[in-house]
Protein backbone atom coordinates (compact mmCIF):
# COMPACT_ATOMS: atom_id res chain seq x y z
CA UNK A 1 0.00 0.00 0.00
CA UNK A 2 1.42 3.72 -0.51
CA UNK A 3 2.82 5.53 2.23
CA UNK A 4 0.94 8.38 0.90
CA UNK A 5 -2.37 6.67 1.15
CA UNK A 6 -1.95 5.38 4.17
CA UNK A 7 -0.96 8.27 5.92
CA UNK A 8 -4.24 9.82 4.61
CA UNK A 9 -6.01 6.85 6.03
CA UNK A 10 -4.47 7.32 9.42
CA UNK A 11 -5.62 10.78 9.42
CA UNK A 12 -9.19 10.23 8.23
CA UNK A 13 -9.67 7.57 11.30
CA UNK A 14 -7.99 10.22 13.51
CA UNK A 15 -10.44 13.15 12.68
CA UNK A 16 -13.41 10.46 13.13
CA UNK A 17 -12.41 9.56 16.09
CA UNK A 18 -11.60 13.12 17.52
CA UNK A 19 -15.00 14.02 16.20
CA UNK A 20 -16.71 11.82 18.24
CA UNK A 21 -14.66 10.89 21.18
CA UNK A 22 -13.21 13.96 23.62
CA UNK A 23 -9.67 14.46 24.68
CA UNK A 24 -8.52 14.09 28.18
CA UNK A 25 -7.27 16.88 30.29
CA UNK A 26 -4.10 17.44 31.49
CA UNK A 27 -2.76 19.02 35.26
CA UNK A 28 -3.73 22.58 33.70
CA UNK A 29 -6.57 21.45 32.19
CA UNK A 30 -5.76 22.44 29.03
CA UNK A 31 -7.34 19.83 26.57
CA UNK A 32 -5.05 17.02 25.03
CA UNK A 33 -6.66 15.38 21.49
CA UNK A 34 -6.56 11.86 20.80
CA UNK A 35 -3.65 10.68 19.31
CA UNK A 36 -2.99 7.52 16.63
CA UNK A 37 -1.60 5.45 19.98
CA UNK A 38 -4.40 6.91 22.81
CA UNK A 39 -5.65 4.20 24.88
CA UNK A 40 -9.31 4.32 24.13
CA UNK A 41 -9.97 1.86 27.50
CA UNK A 42 -11.12 5.22 29.99
CA UNK A 43 -13.68 6.87 26.80
CA UNK A 44 -16.84 7.28 27.95
CA UNK A 45 -18.87 3.93 26.41
CA UNK A 46 -21.78 6.06 24.70
CA UNK A 47 -18.26 8.00 22.74
CA UNK A 48 -16.75 4.98 22.05
CA UNK A 49 -19.79 3.11 20.88
CA UNK A 50 -20.74 5.49 17.78
CA UNK A 51 -17.00 6.38 16.83
CA UNK A 52 -16.64 2.51 16.51
CA UNK A 53 -20.17 2.83 14.09
CA UNK A 54 -19.28 5.41 12.24
CA UNK A 55 -15.96 3.73 11.90
CA UNK A 56 -17.55 0.63 10.20
CA UNK A 57 -19.63 3.01 8.09
CA UNK A 58 -16.94 5.30 6.75
CA UNK A 59 -14.76 2.39 6.31
CA UNK A 60 -16.33 -0.54 5.32
CA UNK A 61 -14.86 -2.82 8.62
CA UNK A 62 -17.23 -5.04 10.67
CA UNK A 63 -16.92 -5.65 14.02
CA UNK A 64 -19.52 -7.82 14.33
CA UNK A 65 -17.40 -10.63 15.78
CA UNK A 66 -15.22 -8.97 17.71
CA UNK A 67 -15.63 -10.14 21.31
CA UNK A 68 -15.94 -6.41 23.10
CA UNK A 69 -16.10 -8.07 26.54
CA UNK A 70 -12.33 -8.98 26.60
CA UNK A 71 -11.10 -5.24 25.87
CA UNK A 72 -13.97 -4.15 28.15
CA UNK A 73 -14.99 -6.11 30.35
CA UNK A 74 -15.98 -3.60 33.15
CA UNK A 75 -19.45 -2.81 30.59
CA UNK A 76 -20.32 -6.09 30.86
CA UNK A 77 -19.98 -7.20 34.50
CA UNK A 78 -22.88 -6.58 36.93
CA UNK A 79 -22.35 -3.45 39.04
CA UNK A 80 -22.36 -4.62 42.46
CA UNK A 81 -19.35 -7.37 41.05
CA UNK A 82 -16.61 -4.01 39.48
Amino acid sequence: MDILLMDTIQQEVLALFREEIPGYLDSNWKEIPLELDSDLFEAPGDDLHEALDKFEKKFNVDLSQVKWSCYFPWENTPLLTR
